[in-house]
């Protein structure tokens, strides 16, 4: 192995020095690649045949790789084959999970002008993996796994068959069935490339291709990805290439070995030296024909040898600027002071910082993605990641007064470029709007105009429910009296006589032949005062949900009006809609990645208020989004919006909508709860439950805390007897000053359950992230919910799955019980019998 002096290179010899084996053959590379997609495109499987055996040797009799060879490959693949590929693709999985794009960013440019940017999956992607010499499991964990977290709706895989067309390798298969690929093609090289993305009879067309290969399957990914009809690509991946800067002190043997482990690759592989030290560059030099002795791929490594490259700088600051010219797929800083560098790195796939940072790490199993730029590509493309198998599209939302503001620059710039039509479609608009402003100064496209002072809230309200007499039940028309003869009951005495506990049961909660009080007084002064109101700004049903639904059916014309909802939350907010006939309009909450923060989700007020607003612009039944719902602590998530946003959201509202906050798990978070803003928002409706904290989920008793307007806008469509006798007698026992020391104990325990919970929970290998709970429940994402759901169901524990939810892909549920509860449960996770 020759060494070279680079400051003694002439111009045309440094460019030799840096130049790729493969591009040496470049032009006929691509002739030849030319025809390969030429044929599969005019022929389509004949062709994949055809070029299969002659280049692979062997065409199998059906292209798509059967179940039966699935389950063959499961058989075969040993144990510790097995746990390995597992182990990586956890680690690779972990990785990328954090690397998800989040969902849903929004900037407001300019008052009244919103924009934003969503990101969804690719829907066809196709993937490959080389085989050449030898299979590359690692590649199918490397593409499949982010592939699955973008959730793209269809992946596939080509790789080539076995020799003589025969079974794909095992390992492959395996590794496909964790990376969650729905379908595999035994088929190699550019033919591979060209049927995902022209298809054929046999081999679905995709959207976009992943993958690296040698330098016909790269120059066929350039020439689709070149072609309108073709398929988009990653990068240009080709063939192997590793450059490693070393010093003085570097082992020259871990040097060597890296330089081998690039070379095995393939004969097109380059592996490439930079050191200040000759005696480095020599011992390693030595090391190099040393080892290569030892290794099964001598022959292959031999010919990649040829290719590699030793060369003398004259200090660390040249070697780096070599470096960044050459832009190694994989660049390894085997010196002391490597982090230094580090920074100046500009150009390069993957870094590998320090002695003990093989590039093998990388290939296999850290958890980082070894498809990376070759080529020299560095200097332009990324590796792989979760955001390359999405595609993201912006959203503009302007208000009235948001193209009022931008019109004129818009129009302005439409007319030097000489697009008129451009700009008509600015003033067409507000001329329109200036025009319905004349007609009608009582109208507003803002919605605030058209009602009453927010004082008023029944002007937001149907208007048939505001005038609708309710039905009044005979407690409520006279509610004193000792013979009651008005309300066609069962006389008492003969009632009594009906049932032998019945005097127990008039003892503790009255005669159960007389209908209990709609408004029970004494609950409601009693909850007026757990809750720090007042009793006109109280109603009680049979628990929130009854509220929610009377909300939804005293707000909303079925058909024209709407809810706002924020998932992912509590799935009876839609429900109660869709049973009245109202439009569920989302505003998603916004992901947080994990980072320095623990990963979560937060509201956007800015984006609920957008939903709220421009709702009435695309109606022309003069519909409107009437209720705001905001679960806090939300459901499944965990987390409280802070009170701030909540009273903002209250204040950019009023007139326009009412904001319902749900507090089913407020007790077990350290916010405080929105009844304080009462005073302050008269669009405000707060839910409260006795069902978590205080234990009574049975009992069905729930509290709306609001306006006096929509308190007596609920009373109109609520039953006429809401609450049962038995209840409201077994709530008030439960909720006396002794209930509440017992409550607020409870609460603590819980907390302290839940902190214990989620520290062990997070412990667990299948377990990817805990969220942060201000609830009596924690939401965990898995890598598998589906298996972990059935092995708490063997042992009887049953958790809930809530990964179809926006957002939730892979997330269970689990409520806090107690430690024998949580004992059972990691008992099942871990395979382990309970203590």
């Amino acid at each position: 192995m020759n060494i070279d002096v680079w400051a003694e290179l002439s111009g045309v010899q440094k460019d030799h020095a840096l130049s790729r084996p493969a591009k040496v053959d470049a032009k006929d590379t691509k002739t030849q690649a030319e025809a390969i997609v030429a044929g599969v495109r005019a022929h389509g499987d004949v062709a994949i045949r055809e070029f299969s055996e002659r280049f692979d040797g062997g065409a199998p009799a059906r292209f798509e790789v059967s179940n039966e060879s699935f389950a063959r490959a499961e058989a075969i693949v040993d144990a510790s084959a097995h746990a390995a590929l597992l182990r990586a693709s956890k680690q690779i999985t972990s990785f990328h999970e954090a690397g998800r794009p989040i969902a849903d960013i929004q900037v407001e440019t300019s008052p009244g002008v919103m924009c934003s940017c969503r990101h969804t999956p690719i829907q066809r992607v196709g993937l490959y993996a080389p085989g050449g010499s030898a299979p590359l499991p690692s590649t199918v964990l490397m593409l499949g796994i982010p592939a699955s977290l973008a959730s793209c709706p269809i992946t596939m895989l080509c790789t080539p068959p076995g020799p003589d067309g025969g079974d794909v390798d095992p390992h492959i298969l395996v590794a496909a069935r964790l990376a969650g690929i729905d379908r595999v093609f035994a088929v190699g090289g550019a033919q591979a490339i060209a049927a995902m993305a022209y298809g054929s009879a046999s081999i679905p067309k995709v959207d976009k291709i992943f993958g690296p290969g040698n330098a016909f399957v790269t120059a066929a990914k350039q020439l689709v990805a070149a072609d309108p009809d073709g398929a988009a690509i990653d990068m240009p991946a080709g063939p192997s290439e590793v450059l490693v800067i070393a010093d003085e002190n570097a082992n020259p043997d871990f040097v060597a070995a890296d330089l081998l482990s690039q070379a095995e690759h393939g004969p097109d592989s380059q592996a490439v030296l930079l050191s200040t030290s000759i005696a480095l560059l020599t011992a390693t030099a030595v090391a190099v024909e040393e080892q290569l002795k030892s290794l099964p791929r001598a022959a292959i490594i031999a010919q990649s040898l040829v290719n590699c490259r030793l060369i003398l700088m004259a200090d660390e600051n040249e070697a780096v600027l070599v470096s960044n010219q050459y832009a190694p797929e994989h660049l390894i800083l085997n010196l002391d002071n490597a982090e230094e560098l580090l920074n100046h790195i500009t150009n390069a796939g993957s870094v590998f910082v320090g002695p003990f940072s093989p590039e093998s790490a990388g290939d296999y199993a850290s958890g980082t993605n070894h498809v990376l730029p070759t080529y020299g590509y560095a200097r332009s493309y990324g590796g792989v990641g979760v955001e390359s198998f999405t595609k993201t599209t912006t959203v503009q939302r302007l208000t009235p007064a948001g193209l009022i503001d931008l019109g004129p620059t818009i129009v302005t710039l439409a007319e030097i470029e000489g697009l008129r039509a451009h700009a008509n479609a600015v003033t067409k608009r507000l001329d329109w709007w200036l025009a319905s402003r004349e007609q009608s100064a009582t109208e507003s496209l803002f919605g605030a105009d058209d009602v009453a002072d927010a004082e008023d809230i029944a002007a937001l309200a149907r208007h048939d429910i505001a005038q609708l007499r309710p039905y009044q039940s005979a407690r409520e028309l006279a509610p004193g009296g000792e013979v009651f003869l008005d309300a066609n009951e069962l006389p008492a005495a003969l009632a009594e006589d009906s049932a032998e506990s019945s005097s127990a049961a008039a003892r503790t909660h009255g005669p159960l032949n007389a209908y209990p009080e709609p408004q029970p007084v004494a609950l409601v002064q009693r909850l007026a005062e757990l809750y720090e109101t007042s009793s006109d700004n109280l109603v009680v049903s049979r628990g929130s949900d009854d509220i929610i639904d009377g909300l939804v059916r005293a707000f909303c014309h079925a058909g024209r009006d709407a809810i706002v909802v924020t998932p992912p939350t509590y799935g009876v907010y839609g429900v109660a809609a869709g049973i009245q006939g109202a439009n569920v309009v989302q505003a998603p909450l916004i992901p947080l990645p994990a980072g320095g923060a623990a990963a979560s989700f937060t509201l956007s007020v800015q984006s609920v208020v957008d939903r709220v607003l421009e709702y009435p612009r695309h109606r022309q039944d003069g519909g409107r989004a009437k209720l705001v719902f905001v679960c806090r602590p939300n459901n499944p998530t965990g987390q409280a919006a802070p009170l701030q946003q909540v009273s903002e959201l209250c204040a950019a509202l009023a007139g326009h909508a009412v904001v319902v906050v749900d507090e089913a798990y407020i007790e077990f978070s350290q916010h405080d709860s929105a009844i304080t803003l009462q005073g302050k928002h008269s669009n405000l409706v707060v839910l409260r439950t006795l069902s978590k904290a205080w234990g009574l989920a049975g009992a069905r008793c729930g509290t709306g805390v609001a306006h006096r307007q929509i308190v007596q806008l609920l009373h109109k469509v609520r039953a006429p007897y809401p609450l049962s006798a038995p209840s409201v007698a077994a709530v008030l026992r439960a909720i006396d000053e002794e209930g509440l020391r017992r409550c607020k104990e409870n609460v603590a325990h819980v907390v302290a359950l839940r902190a214990k919970l989620s520290a062990e929970l997070a412990a667990l290998p299948a377990v990817l992230h805990v969220f942060p709970s201000d609830a009596n429940f924690l939401l965990v994402r898995t890598d598998d919910p589906d298996t972990m759901v059935r092995m708490c169901s063997k042992r009887g524990i049953v958790i809930r799955d809530r990964s179809e939810q926006l957002n939730l892909s892979g997330c269970v549920r689990i409520s806090v019980g107690s430690d024998e509860d949580h004992d059972r449960l990691l008992a099942a996770l871990t395979g382990k019998e309970a203590n």
